[in-house]
């Protein structure tokens, strides 16, 4: 079999099986060498012209559902103060009624109708029984004419004195219409004063000012009283005053409100 193919063999095919398998090697081996697998191994100026132009922009797609929110951010800084706008005009108004005619901050007398008010008091040490003492009240504002004077005990009964020659009775009847006021809350109707007293201790008292000269005592319950003045000397125009006597050695104490209204 050798001896066969030993027989066929000439230069002719030799050199062509050679040239053959230089021909599939150098093939296998220029591919390997130059095969092209990344754009890296393009000149710049070739890959440019081999590109080709950009295409048109496809449709917009659906928008996708809403994120969660995210956190607050910081407080900004406080911007610096806007200028002040134009001053507004509203519209006039409709003019009013003429208010009541006033008094001055002056008066020489207490205008008809107005009242003043205040405290009073009488408290000393008596000695001994009948010690006398008093007090006196000014009105502040004077008054046209003389008030008519109204003594309030302290149980609501007004003493009203009556006799003759100087010696006068005491009769304790309920307190004036013109007095219906009390010791917390003092009124007098016009053309009088109210004097409303909220304590007597130790006071034999003789509300109207006249000085007391002595007590007498009748047979019987009743109190008399001997005055060296009228009752109605008790208050004028200026104010009024009290006098009071002890009933016994020791402390007195009498005190009260007043109200007087003009007439």
């Amino acid at each position: 079999m050798f001896s066969a193919i030993c027989r066929r063999l000439t230069y002719a095919n030799v050199a062509m099986t050679l040239a053959l398998v230089f021909a599939m090697s150098g093939g296998a081996f220029a591919a390997g060498k130059y095969l092209i697998t990344s754009t890296k191994q393009i000149s710049p100026k070739v890959l440019k012209s081999l590109q080709g132009k950009a295409g048109a922009p496809g449709a917009q797609g659906p928008a996708g559902p809403q994120g969660p929110a995210g956190a607050g951010g910081p407080a900004g800084k406080e911007g610096p103060a806007g200028k002040e706008g134009p001053v507004g005009k509203g519209e006039k108004g409709e003019k009013g009624e003429t208010g009541p005619a006033g008094t001055t901050g002056f008066t020489e007398t207490l205008p008809s109708g107005k009242s003043l008010k205040g405290d009073w008091r009488i408290e000393y040490s008596a000695p001994s029984a009948f010690s006398v003492n008093s007090t006196s009240i000014s009105f502040g504002i004077p008054l046209k004419s003389a008030p008519t004077v109204h003594y309030i005990r302290p149980d609501g009964k007004e003493p009203v004195y009556n006799g003759a020659m100087g010696v006068e009775k005491e009769e304790l009847v309920p307190a004036s219409s013109a007095c219906q006021g009390s010791v917390a809350s003092p009124t007098a109707a016009s053309g009088n004063l109210c004097i409303y007293a909220a304590e007597e201790e130790n006071a034999d008292q003789n509300p109207f000012g006249g000085e007391l000269m002595f007590p007498v005592v009748l047979p019987g319950t009743e109190r008399f009283n001997l005055f060296a003045s009228a009752p109605q000397h008790a208050a004028d125009r200026y104010g009024f005053s009290l006098v009071t006597a002890s009933k016994t050695e020791g402390v007195v104490q009498v005190l009260g409100t007043w109200a007087v209204t003009a007439e």
